[in-house]
Protein backbone atom coordinates (compact mmCIF):
# COMPACT_ATOMS: atom_id res chain seq x y z
CA UNK A 1 0.00 0.00 0.00
CA UNK A 2 1.26 3.73 -1.03
CA UNK A 3 0.39 5.75 1.93
CA UNK A 4 1.49 9.63 1.79
CA UNK A 5 0.82 12.10 4.43
CA UNK A 6 2.27 14.93 6.81
CA UNK A 7 1.23 14.24 10.62
CA UNK A 8 0.49 17.59 11.01
CA UNK A 9 -1.65 18.72 8.66
CA UNK A 10 -4.70 18.83 9.23
CA UNK A 11 -6.95 17.57 6.26
CA UNK A 12 -10.52 18.94 4.93
CA UNK A 13 -13.29 16.90 4.02
CA UNK A 14 -14.79 19.88 2.19
CA UNK A 15 -14.36 20.59 -1.80
CA UNK A 16 -10.86 22.13 -2.60
CA UNK A 17 -12.75 25.05 -4.29
CA UNK A 18 -13.65 26.82 -0.93
CA UNK A 19 -10.75 29.03 -0.50
CA UNK A 20 -10.52 30.13 2.85
CA UNK A 21 -10.64 26.71 4.37
CA UNK A 22 -7.78 26.24 2.79
CA UNK A 23 -5.56 29.31 3.18
CA UNK A 24 -6.38 28.26 6.83
CA UNK A 25 -5.47 24.93 6.36
CA UNK A 26 -2.08 26.05 4.51
CA UNK A 27 -1.73 28.55 7.26
CA UNK A 28 -1.67 26.28 10.51
CA UNK A 29 0.38 23.49 7.98
CA UNK A 30 3.99 22.99 9.25
CA UNK A 31 5.19 20.94 6.88
CA UNK A 32 5.17 20.79 2.78
CA UNK A 33 5.39 17.36 0.85
CA UNK A 34 5.32 19.20 -2.48
CA UNK A 35 8.00 19.88 -4.37
CA UNK A 36 7.58 23.77 -5.04
CA UNK A 37 9.05 23.38 -1.23
CA UNK A 38 6.68 26.79 -0.22
CA UNK A 39 3.47 24.51 0.75
CA UNK A 40 1.29 26.81 -1.16
CA UNK A 41 -1.87 24.33 -2.29
CA UNK A 42 -1.70 23.14 -6.03
CA UNK A 43 -5.52 23.21 -8.14
CA UNK A 44 -4.54 22.68 -11.47
CA UNK A 45 -2.03 20.25 -13.83
CA UNK A 46 -1.63 20.24 -17.22
CA UNK A 47 0.54 18.02 -19.16
CA UNK A 48 1.04 18.17 -22.89
CA UNK A 49 0.97 15.71 -25.08
CA UNK A 50 3.86 16.53 -26.71
CA UNK A 51 6.19 17.05 -23.86
CA UNK A 52 6.24 20.04 -20.46
CA UNK A 53 3.52 20.52 -18.82
CA UNK A 54 2.38 23.21 -15.85
CA UNK A 55 0.54 23.14 -12.53
CA UNK A 56 -1.15 26.55 -10.88
CA UNK A 57 -2.42 27.16 -7.30
CA UNK A 58 -2.91 29.58 -4.41
CA UNK A 59 -1.20 32.74 -4.22
CA UNK A 60 -0.79 32.57 -7.56
CA UNK A 61 1.73 30.18 -7.85
CA UNK A 62 2.96 28.43 -11.58
CA UNK A 63 5.20 26.44 -12.36
CA UNK A 64 6.22 24.51 -15.44
CA UNK A 65 7.58 21.08 -15.92
CA UNK A 66 11.01 21.35 -17.87
CA UNK A 67 14.11 19.21 -18.00
CA UNK A 68 12.63 16.55 -15.60
CA UNK A 69 11.59 18.77 -12.85
CA UNK A 70 9.33 21.64 -11.32
CA UNK A 71 10.49 25.13 -11.76
CA UNK A 72 8.18 27.97 -11.03
CA UNK A 73 7.86 30.40 -13.41
CA UNK A 74 7.15 34.30 -12.74
CA UNK A 75 3.56 35.18 -11.85
CA UNK A 76 1.85 38.48 -12.67
CA UNK A 77 -0.86 37.77 -10.37
CA UNK A 78 -1.08 36.82 -6.27
CA UNK A 79 -4.66 36.27 -7.31
CA UNK A 80 -5.50 31.96 -6.94
CA UNK A 81 -5.66 30.10 -9.86
CA UNK A 82 -7.42 27.27 -10.04
CA UNK A 83 -7.39 26.10 -13.75
CA UNK A 84 -4.34 25.78 -16.78
CA UNK A 85 -5.02 24.36 -20.14
CA UNK A 86 -2.48 24.85 -23.44
CA UNK A 87 -3.50 24.60 -27.22
CA UNK A 88 0.29 24.34 -27.00
CA UNK A 89 3.25 24.07 -26.51
CA UNK A 90 3.59 28.39 -26.93
CA UNK A 91 -0.08 29.11 -26.05
CA UNK A 92 -2.54 28.55 -22.91
CA UNK A 93 -4.54 30.07 -20.45
CA UNK A 94 -4.66 29.96 -16.81
CA UNK A 95 -7.56 30.94 -14.64
CA UNK A 96 -8.66 31.62 -10.79
CA UNK A 97 -10.37 34.21 -8.54
CA UNK A 98 -11.68 37.45 -9.39
CA UNK A 99 -12.21 36.73 -12.96
CA UNK A 100 -7.92 36.56 -13.51
CA UNK A 101 -6.93 35.47 -16.72
CA UNK A 102 -3.45 35.08 -17.74
CA UNK A 103 -2.54 34.18 -20.98
CA UNK A 104 1.05 32.53 -22.25
CA UNK A 105 2.88 33.56 -25.29
CA UNK A 106 5.94 31.05 -25.03
CA UNK A 107 7.88 32.37 -22.89
CA UNK A 108 6.21 34.58 -20.22
CA UNK A 109 2.13 34.55 -18.42
CA UNK A 110 0.80 37.88 -18.60
CA UNK A 111 -2.84 38.97 -17.40
CA UNK A 112 -5.34 39.59 -19.73
CA UNK A 113 -8.66 41.70 -19.84
CA UNK A 114 -11.88 39.76 -18.35
CA UNK A 115 -15.08 40.30 -18.85
CA UNK A 116 -16.02 39.72 -15.28
CA UNK A 117 -14.71 39.46 -11.60
CA UNK A 118 -16.07 36.35 -10.02
CA UNK A 119 -14.12 33.36 -9.61
CA UNK A 120 -13.28 31.24 -13.06
CA UNK A 121 -12.90 27.63 -11.98
CA UNK A 122 -11.72 26.28 -15.12
CA UNK A 123 -10.49 26.87 -18.79
CA UNK A 124 -10.19 24.49 -21.87
CA UNK A 125 -8.36 25.46 -25.31
CA UNK A 126 -10.05 24.89 -28.52
CA UNK A 127 -7.05 26.29 -30.70
CA UNK A 128 -4.14 28.99 -29.99
CA UNK A 129 -7.50 31.34 -31.01
CA UNK A 130 -10.47 29.59 -29.45
CA UNK A 131 -10.50 29.06 -25.54
CA UNK A 132 -13.82 28.44 -22.94
CA UNK A 133 -13.76 28.87 -19.45
CA UNK A 134 -17.01 28.49 -16.75
CA UNK A 135 -17.14 29.53 -13.05
CA UNK A 136 -18.89 31.29 -9.97
CA UNK A 137 -22.77 32.00 -10.14
CA UNK A 138 -23.17 30.11 -13.99
CA UNK A 139 -20.94 32.47 -15.92
CA UNK A 140 -19.53 31.10 -19.25
CA UNK A 141 -16.60 32.86 -21.04
CA UNK A 142 -15.44 32.23 -24.84
CA UNK A 143 -12.36 33.61 -26.44
CA UNK A 144 -12.61 33.70 -30.43
CA UNK A 145 -10.04 35.96 -32.20
CA UNK A 146 -8.58 38.71 -29.60
CA UNK A 147 -10.78 38.69 -26.69
CA UNK A 148 -12.62 37.27 -23.75
CA UNK A 149 -16.40 37.83 -23.83
CA UNK A 150 -19.11 36.31 -21.57
CA UNK A 151 -22.24 34.43 -23.30
CA UNK A 152 -25.87 33.74 -22.42
CA UNK A 153 -25.90 30.54 -20.09
CA UNK A 154 -28.91 28.78 -19.46
CA UNK A 155 -27.93 28.49 -15.34
CA UNK A 156 -27.02 30.84 -12.59
CA UNK A 157 -25.40 27.73 -10.49
CA UNK A 158 -21.26 28.27 -10.06
CA UNK A 159 -19.64 25.79 -13.07
CA UNK A 160 -16.72 23.84 -11.90
CA UNK A 161 -15.56 22.83 -15.12
CA UNK A 162 -15.19 22.84 -18.58
CA UNK A 163 -14.41 20.36 -21.58
CA UNK A 164 -14.96 21.08 -25.35
CA UNK A 165 -14.75 17.89 -27.59
CA UNK A 166 -14.50 20.46 -30.68
CA UNK A 167 -15.34 24.30 -31.21
CA UNK A 168 -18.68 23.42 -31.85
CA UNK A 169 -19.40 20.94 -29.10
CA UNK A 170 -18.74 20.40 -25.59
CA UNK A 171 -19.77 19.98 -21.63
CA UNK A 172 -19.80 21.62 -18.61
CA UNK A 173 -20.94 21.07 -14.61
CA UNK A 174 -21.44 22.31 -12.06
CA UNK A 175 -23.34 22.39 -8.18
CA UNK A 176 -24.97 25.28 -5.86
CA UNK A 177 -22.71 24.10 -3.01
CA UNK A 178 -24.10 26.44 -0.61
CA UNK A 179 -27.96 25.05 -0.57
CA UNK A 180 -29.03 22.46 2.05
CA UNK A 181 -30.35 20.66 -0.71
CA UNK A 182 -27.24 20.54 -3.46
CA UNK A 183 -28.26 21.49 -7.23
CA UNK A 184 -26.24 19.76 -9.88
CA UNK A 185 -26.03 21.21 -13.80
CA UNK A 186 -24.84 19.24 -16.58
CA UNK A 187 -24.54 21.76 -20.05
CA UNK A 188 -23.74 20.78 -22.89
CA UNK A 189 -23.00 22.69 -26.36
CA UNK A 190 -23.96 22.77 -29.74
CA UNK A 191 -25.19 24.35 -32.77
CA UNK A 192 -24.10 27.47 -30.72
CA UNK A 193 -26.19 27.17 -27.48
CA UNK A 194 -25.42 25.37 -24.20
CA UNK A 195 -28.43 23.88 -22.99
CA UNK A 196 -28.84 21.83 -19.58
CA UNK A 197 -28.85 18.53 -19.59
CA UNK A 198 -31.41 15.87 -17.20
CA UNK A 199 -29.05 15.50 -13.91
CA UNK A 200 -29.20 12.80 -11.15
CA UNK A 201 -30.65 14.09 -8.06
CA UNK A 202 -28.43 14.32 -4.41
CA UNK A 203 -25.00 14.67 -6.72
CA UNK A 204 -22.71 17.73 -6.16
CA UNK A 205 -20.12 17.71 -9.79
CA UNK A 206 -16.78 19.08 -9.77
CA UNK A 207 -15.19 17.67 -13.26
CA UNK A 208 -16.26 16.17 -16.67
CA UNK A 209 -14.44 14.05 -19.21
CA UNK A 210 -16.37 12.98 -22.32
CA UNK A 211 -15.15 11.31 -25.67
CA UNK A 212 -16.09 11.92 -29.20
CA UNK A 213 -18.13 8.22 -29.28
CA UNK A 214 -20.80 9.78 -26.87
CA UNK A 215 -20.00 8.34 -23.80
CA UNK A 216 -18.76 10.28 -20.77
CA UNK A 217 -18.20 10.29 -17.26
CA UNK A 218 -18.84 13.18 -14.52
CA UNK A 219 -17.39 13.00 -10.80
CA UNK A 220 -18.22 14.76 -7.64
CA UNK A 221 -20.17 14.26 -4.18
CA UNK A 222 -23.11 11.65 -3.08
CA UNK A 223 -24.73 13.85 -0.78
CA UNK A 224 -27.38 10.81 -0.02
CA UNK A 225 -25.46 8.57 1.41
CA UNK A 226 -25.35 7.82 5.20
CA UNK A 227 -23.80 8.69 7.15
CA UNK A 228 -21.46 10.56 5.31
CA UNK A 229 -21.17 11.74 1.81
CA UNK A 230 -19.79 9.35 -0.62
CA UNK A 231 -17.84 9.90 -3.86
CA UNK A 232 -20.05 9.96 -7.19
CA UNK A 233 -19.35 8.93 -10.20
CA UNK A 234 -21.99 9.35 -13.10
CA UNK A 235 -21.51 7.44 -16.91
CA UNK A 236 -23.15 8.96 -19.69
CA UNK A 237 -24.18 6.71 -22.55
CA UNK A 238 -26.65 5.95 -25.06
CA UNK A 239 -27.99 9.88 -24.21
CA UNK A 240 -28.50 9.22 -20.68
CA UNK A 241 -26.58 10.00 -17.36
CA UNK A 242 -26.49 6.81 -14.61
CA UNK A 243 -24.98 6.36 -11.27
CA UNK A 244 -22.03 4.31 -11.22
CA UNK A 245 -21.01 2.20 -7.83
CA UNK A 246 -17.83 3.78 -6.03
CA UNK A 247 -15.78 2.71 -3.18
CA UNK A 248 -16.62 4.66 0.10
CA UNK A 249 -14.66 7.95 -0.50
CA UNK A 250 -15.49 11.31 0.99
CA UNK A 251 -15.62 12.93 -2.79
CA UNK A 252 -14.23 13.19 -5.83
CA UNK A 253 -12.49 16.23 -7.08
CA UNK A 254 -10.81 15.26 -10.78
CA UNK A 255 -11.13 12.69 -13.83
CA UNK A 256 -8.84 11.64 -16.10
CA UNK A 257 -9.54 9.06 -18.66
CA UNK A 258 -7.34 7.97 -20.91
CA UNK A 259 -10.08 6.16 -23.14
CA UNK A 260 -14.16 6.12 -22.51
CA UNK A 261 -13.18 2.69 -20.45
CA UNK A 262 -10.11 3.22 -18.64
CA UNK A 263 -8.79 6.11 -16.08
CA UNK A 264 -8.49 7.65 -12.55
CA UNK A 265 -10.40 9.81 -9.92
CA UNK A 266 -9.16 11.26 -7.39
CA UNK A 267 -10.18 13.48 -4.15
CA UNK A 268 -10.98 13.09 -0.64
CA UNK A 269 -7.93 11.27 0.97
CA UNK A 270 -7.76 8.48 -2.14
CA UNK A 271 -8.01 7.64 -5.62
CA UNK A 272 -9.84 5.20 -7.66
CA UNK A 273 -9.47 3.30 -11.11
CA UNK A 274 -11.36 2.62 -14.05
CA UNK A 275 -10.57 -0.88 -15.58
CA UNK A 276 -12.62 -1.72 -19.05
CA UNK A 277 -15.27 0.38 -17.38
CA UNK A 278 -15.42 -0.87 -13.84
CA UNK A 279 -14.79 1.77 -11.02
CA UNK A 280 -13.08 0.41 -7.79
CA UNK A 281 -10.46 1.44 -5.02
CA UNK A 282 -6.92 1.61 -5.21
CA UNK A 283 -4.31 0.89 -2.08
CA UNK A 284 -2.92 4.25 -2.59
CA UNK A 285 -4.13 6.27 0.41
CA UNK A 286 -3.20 10.18 0.94
CA UNK A 287 -2.79 9.96 4.25
CA UNK A 288 -4.65 13.46 6.18
CA UNK A 289 -4.76 14.91 2.45
CA UNK A 290 -6.75 14.94 -0.29
CA UNK A 291 -6.07 15.71 -4.12
CA UNK A 292 -7.55 17.96 -6.43
CA UNK A 293 -6.84 17.40 -9.76
CA UNK A 294 -5.04 14.37 -12.08
CA UNK A 295 -3.82 14.34 -15.40
CA UNK A 296 -3.22 11.13 -16.63
CA UNK A 297 -2.36 9.22 -19.89
CA UNK A 298 -2.20 5.71 -20.56
CA UNK A 299 1.49 5.44 -19.40
CA UNK A 300 2.23 8.90 -17.75
CA UNK A 301 0.37 11.07 -15.07
CA UNK A 302 0.46 13.81 -12.03
CA UNK A 303 -1.53 14.39 -9.40
CA UNK A 304 -1.86 17.27 -7.28
CA UNK A 305 -2.97 18.59 -3.82
CA UNK A 306 -5.12 21.95 -2.83
CA UNK A 307 -4.84 20.15 0.72
CA UNK A 308 -1.95 22.09 3.07
CA UNK A 309 1.13 21.54 0.91
CA UNK A 310 -0.19 17.67 0.27
CA UNK A 311 2.58 15.81 -2.39
CA UNK A 312 2.47 15.81 -6.05
CA UNK A 313 2.26 12.34 -7.27
CA UNK A 314 3.63 10.89 -10.81
CA UNK A 315 2.30 7.96 -12.15
CA UNK A 316 5.32 6.20 -14.53
CA UNK A 317 5.01 2.15 -15.12
CA UNK A 318 2.14 1.56 -13.83
CA UNK A 319 2.56 2.88 -10.07
CA UNK A 320 1.82 6.07 -8.56
CA UNK A 321 4.70 7.46 -6.35
CA UNK A 322 5.45 10.78 -4.55
CA UNK A 323 7.43 13.14 -6.66
CA UNK A 324 10.01 15.36 -5.26
CA UNK A 325 12.83 17.71 -7.68
CA UNK A 326 16.29 16.16 -7.75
Amino acid sequence: MLSIGCSTTKAAAGVFRVAVLLAVLLAVSGCSNNPLGDGRPLTGVYISPVGGGWTVGFSGVIAHWLDNKWQQTPSPTEADLFSVHMASPDSGWIVGVGGTILKYDGSTWAKASSPTDVTLFSVYTVSPVEAWAVGAAGKILHYKGDSWSLVASPTDVDLHAVQMLSADEGWAVGSRLQTAQPMSIILHYANGVWTKQSTPEGVRLFDIQMFANGEGWAVGQDVTAKPNPDGAILRYKDGTWTREAVAQISLLNSISMTDAGNGWAVGGGAMVRCTNGHWAATDILIAKHGLSKVYATSNDGWAVSAYGGGPILRYQNGTWSAFKNQ
